[in-house]
């Protein structure tokens, strides 16, 4: 079977920081995963290990799914 890796990059300006630790979360390395989550310059980046590309697709779809999720939440109680 095929191993593949990929790197996410998902530009979230002043949120950046705050989406990356909400997401942290879901790749300790405590669940045996060793997917980095990083964030710099205003972007969001996050690391996927080498996995059969049907755990890759998975994993792509589920993180940027979470990351809407975040960016949503934090949109809307952000102060005016």
């Amino acid at each position: 079977m095929y191993r593949s890796s990929a790197e996410l990059r998902v530009g979230a300006g002043d949120l950046a920081d705050s989406i990356a630790a909400a997401i942290a979360d879901e790749y300790r390395p405590s669940r045996q995963s060793t997917t980095r989550v990083s964030s710099k310059d205003g972007t969001v980046s996050v690391d996927f290990v080498p996995q059969d590309i049907v755990h890759l697709r998975a994993a792509l779809n589920s993180t940027l799914r979470l990351i809407q999720a975040s960016h949503d939440s934090l949109e809307a109680t952000r102060s005016e």
